[in-house]
């Protein structure tokens, strides 16, 4: 692993901080059944990293025009907001003991998600993440979603630091084709997406989890 003056760590929250990209499948899986239909595990895996408008836009085209959009959408988002807001969603493997490195040597942290920036402030705050970032971009407050570079652009800004010298941690092949896009060093980390080894091949690194990442990092670094 080759990582060249970093000056700040940027970080996307769901499947990567926080393990809600399984609840959020099971809830939408669920929801389509009762409107009589199927989504498949890969068209689920389709809008991993999209953003909100994006996710709704792709969804409405799978109902059809036989089906009013807002009330599927208010059912699938209030049971999700259960499952991740008003309880404390699970926190990844590996991810606290990393954001406490980082926070020792005085790394600057973001998180940049495509979930809405309320939505993503409540879900960090429950699990007890939030004290960790100085800078929050949800995907309400860019133009273009990944794997456009506009959030992680923003984020680098935001910050006062050129994007080259940021590490980004993505599970998502959006989420890490808009960190590349934006010229970020770019950790992969799985969740329930296998990138092409192409894109895997311009990463940094892939490691298992946050953990993993951290072992290897602290002794290459000391």
């Amino acid at each position: 692993m080759i990582l060249n003056n970093i000056q700040a760590a940027v970080f996307d929250m769901d499947g990567l901080l926080l393990d809600t990209e399984r609840i959020c499948c099971e809830i939408l899986t669920q929801v389509f059944k009762e409107y009589d239909q199927e989504l498949s595990l890969d068209e689920y895996r389709s809008l991993i990293g999209l953003n909100s408008r994006e996710v709704r836009l792709r969804i409405a085209q799978k109902l059809g025009p036989t089906h009013d959009l807002e009330p599927f959408v208010k059912l699938w988002k209030s049971r999700y907001f259960v499952q991740t807001v008003e309880k404390a969603a699970p926190v990844k493997q590996g991810v606290v003991a990393l954001l406490e490195y980082l926070k020792q040597e005085e790394i600057p942290m973001v998180v940049a998600t495509s979930t809405d920036h309320a939505t993503a402030e409540k879900k960090l705050a429950k699990a007890g993440l939030i004290k960790y970032f100085s800078i929050l971009v949800g995907g309400d407050q860019i133009e273009h979603s990944k794997p456009a570079p506009d959030i992680y652009l923003s984020a680098a800004q935001k910050l006062g630091v050129d994007s080259l010298n940021c590490l980004a941690f993505e599970d998502s092949r959006y989420g890490v084709e808009a960190a590349l896009n934006a010229g970020m060093q770019t950790i992969h980390i799985p969740d329930m997406l296998e990138l092409p080894q192409g894109l895997l091949e311009r990463c940094a690194g892939v490691y298992r989890d946050c953990g993993d990442f951290l072992n290897i990092f602290d002794k290459v670094n000391t």
